[in-house]
């Protein structure tokens, strides 16, 4: 993850009756700074993910419309 990921996804693959299904848990918040060069990304520091579960009603209520 570079600082330019930021709004990527963090994935998670489980395997449910033989078939692989991938499951988006959260969204990078903050990544890594590039390098002096601006080329690579530090893989020395930490990258920060929103947890999506923990805005599951925002997010619903964005697909299906408000409830009221």
């Amino acid at each position: 993850m570079c600082s330019s990921d930021n709004g990527g996804g963090y994935f998670i693959k489980e395997q449910e009756r033989g078939i692989d299904r991938w499951y988006l848990f959260g969204i990078v918040s903050v990544g890594p700074l590039e390098d002096t060069t601006g080329t690579t990304c530090k893989n020395n520091t930490y990258t920060i993910y929103t947890d999506l579960s923990k805005h599951s009603d925002f997010i619903e209520d964005i697909l299906y419309g408000y409830s009221t």
